[in-house]
């Protein structure tokens, strides 16, 4: 896995001030992040601050090590190039969307996905809880798409089993998985998060 530029440490002040900030994950691990790629976070973009940045220690409660060594591959990858936007509603299969890249591909089949196996989708659904979280819109709109077309063209039984879940799945069950991914969740709209990603038959 590329992680270029990321780095744990024992201290705020192995940050170096004019290149990296620090950030807590989740699972308490200090991290210094080379500022470029991460200006892409509109989260961490608007937290930082300037010449103070390798100073700062930005909490992120909700994002492990791992799952911020895929989302700064992400970003290391994309540090130099913008993401195409995806097309939305987005007719064809996500293998065979023109804006998707042979790289995109690798990362969503090969990274997200354990072993390419749809059932093995944590990494994913970290991932793209992450880049809700930190406001990486590109990065959450791919990984939303990959959901919907892992979705698409299945019965409600076969999701259920891609989830690990028996029998029908009950209203608190439906408000735990909300909870636990908050871009799930329907807006006030009446639409979900993940909406416009969602795939026409």
């Amino acid at each position: 896995m590329c992680t270029t530029g990321l780095r744990v440490v024992n201290d705020k002040s192995e940050c170096n001030p004019k290149s990296e900030l620090c950030v807590t994950t989740k699972d308490h691990k200090l991290v210094a992040l080379p500022i470029g790629p991460w200006m892409r976070s509109n989260m961490i973009n608007g937290q930082w601050k300037g010449g103070d940045s390798g100073l700062m220690d930005i909490p992120l409660e909700e994002v492990d090590l791992e799952t911020l060594q895929h989302v700064h591959e992400y970003l290391d990858h994309y540090s130099s190039e913008e993401p195409q936007q995806l097309p939305m509603p987005m007719r064809p299969r996500l293998k065979d969307c023109p804006q998707v890249s042979d790289w995109d591909r690798d990362f969503l089949w090969n990274r997200m996905l354990v072993q390419g196996d749809e059932k093995q989708h944590e990494p994913l659904l970290k991932t793209a809880l992450a880049a809700n979280c930190l406001a990486i819109d590109s990065l959450r709109d791919l990984c939303c798409a990959m959901l919907a077309d892992m979705f698409r063209g299945k019965s409600t039984r076969r999701i259920l089993d891609m989830f690990g879940i028996e029998g029908e799945i009950n209203p608190q069950e439906i408000a735990e998985v909300e909870a636990q991914y908050p871009w799930m969740r329907p807006q006030e709209s009446g639409e979900d998060v993940v909406a416009p990603m969602c795939l026409e038959s």
